[in-house]
């Protein structure tokens, strides 16, 4: 009998769920898919570099970076619930593996969005560089 019970509750809450991911890819997309809701945001990232790109892309997530011999560098832009996650992966031959997180109110200001990303970037970028002078 509590099998049953068990059972239920965790199928009820895994529909749930996806119901409410499936809600979000609904509400991106209305709001004109990732490219559009977070376009300058996106902007500013692509003009760090013209080697910069767009990656991959799904219906709640944007992947912008450059790939090269001597490592990558990316930002994995994901939409939550009401939250925006900002992933930062270096991978190089020479500095080693770095990741960066930051998560925003997915309403909140995109040029405040990225003026902390890159603040915090040049005190992470710092701090890698004294250790090789």
């Amino acid at each position: 009998m509590w099998y049953l019970i068990i059972s239920i509750g965790i199928a009820w809450m895994l529909i749930r769920f996806f119901s409410d991911v499936n809600k979000q890819k609904v509400n991106v997309k209305k709001q004109g898919g990732m490219r559009v809701k977070y376009r300058i945001l996106i902007n500013r990232i692509l003009s760090c570099s013209s080697d910069v790109k767009i990656m991959q892309e799904t219906s709640v997530s944007i992947l912008i970076g450059v790939s090269g011999i001597s490592g990558s560098t990316g930002f994995d832009i994901t939409q939550t619930f009401e939250t925006v996650t900002i992933q930062y992966r270096a991978k190089s031959s020479v500095f080693g593996n770095h990741k960066l997180e930051w998560r925003f109110n997915s309403n909140m200001d995109q040029n405040l969005m990225y003026e902390k990303i890159h603040e915090d970037m040049e005190e992470h970028n710092l701090k890698i560089i004294s250790k090789f002078i």
